[in-house]
């Protein structure tokens, strides 16, 4: 199934490559699927535009789904924006241990090592959320074309025993059926339930007992901690919430999604702000501008003396929130 998001992204190619058909070879050298008949070299082919589309397309918000499940076929029935790049396109992918971040506004895409890449060195970026299931994950792939990912948290997951995975699917399915949707609720009432904040850690704790040997891909309990974090706010313990938002902006570099990692910075901030501790505070909120702005312009030098106040020009064009409530806080 092809979305209207998708059949527009598909009209537009298609017009584009009438207009200019020297473009056509450019395109067609992308992926598009194992049975796909080529009608030459400088014909618009919709059909093969559309398998193209299929396999390499880049979705402009919420780039790898985290916050939503991924279900089988989601890549095409969920209608959110999307755009085809030619050079991104034939990055290979890993769920983990990528050297590339990605970042899309608008109709451009920033393309930002995150670590040191060795000349002949192969660039890879993550197609999909690691923070979703084994399950999750290879359904996402397989859209890609990808039948068998070998990076190290899919080989992890394939050896880990029937019995493990049974008990993360039960504490995880109930985190998401009952206790989330009760933290959910219980932060925006009257009385705040205390008791909640117990089966959180219960929870996070024994996900990380599950997976103790690989603790650097344990990425299940993420949503957990978050919730965990904003419990012991709503409870009053801004002390025992420093801590987990800490782990929680940790959490977020080591799993390599940076559309949460500036906010993540920013919860840390605030809740140093909130205990008056103004000098750690305005330190991760020069955190929290660093990682909003670095994957656009780059990473700024110790000698960059005026960095703050770019940053701060990106922040208010694409955070306007996060200055407003930095603004309230005392950290500008």
């Amino acid at each position: 199934m092809i979305t209207a998001t998708h059949s527009e992204l598909v009209a537009r190619i298609a017009r584009k490559l009438i207009a200019e058909p020297d473009l056509c070879q450019e395109v067609y050298k992308l992926y598009a699927g194992p049975e796909i008949e080529n009608l030459g070299e400088n014909s618009v082919d919709v059909r093969k535009i559309e398998k193209i589309i299929k396999y390499n397309f880049f979705e402009t918000k919420d780039q790898w789904g985290i916050m939503n499940s991924t279900k089988e076929n989601s890549r095409l029935t969920k209608d959110s924006g999307a755009g085809l790049w030619i050079m991104p396109s034939f990055f290979n992918h890993s769920c983990v241990d990528t050297n590339v971040e990605q970042l899309i506004i608008g109709d451009m895409i920033f393309l930002r090592t995150c670590q040191p890449v060795l000349s002949g060195k192969e660039l890879v970026l993550s197609y999909c959320s690691p923070l979703g299931s084994y399950d999750e994950r290879s359904n996402s792939l397989r859209l890609h074309g990808i039948k068998n990912c070998s990076c190290r948290l899919c080989n992890l997951e394939r050896s880990e025993s029937k019995k493990v995975k049974l008990r993360q699917t039960e504490i995880l399915r109930t985190y998401e059926n009952s206790l989330g949707p009760q933290v959910k609720s219980s932060l925006f009432s009257a009385n705040f339930n205390s008791s909640l904040i117990k089966e959180l850690t219960k929870s996070i704790d024994e996900l990380k007992d599950l997976r103790k040997e690989h603790l650097d891909l344990e990425f299940q309990s993420f949503n957990i901690k978050v919730d965990l974090a904003a419990a012991y706010v709503r409870d009053g313990n801004l002390r025992r919430s420093l801590p987990v938002a800490i782990e929680v902006y940790k959490f977020v570099k080591t799993a390599q999604v940076p559309q949460f990692s500036s906010n993540a910075a920013y919860q840390v901030a605030s809740r140093y702000a909130r205990l008056d501790k103004m000098k750690e505070a305005k330190e991760w909120w020069d955190v929290a501008l660093k990682e909003l702005a670095e994957p656009i312009r780059g990473k700024f030098t110790k000698e960059e003396t005026k960095w703050r106040k770019e940053a701060m020009y990106l922040a208010e064009k694409l955070s306007p929130k996060m200055v407003s409530g930095a603004k309230n806080k005392g950290l500008l």
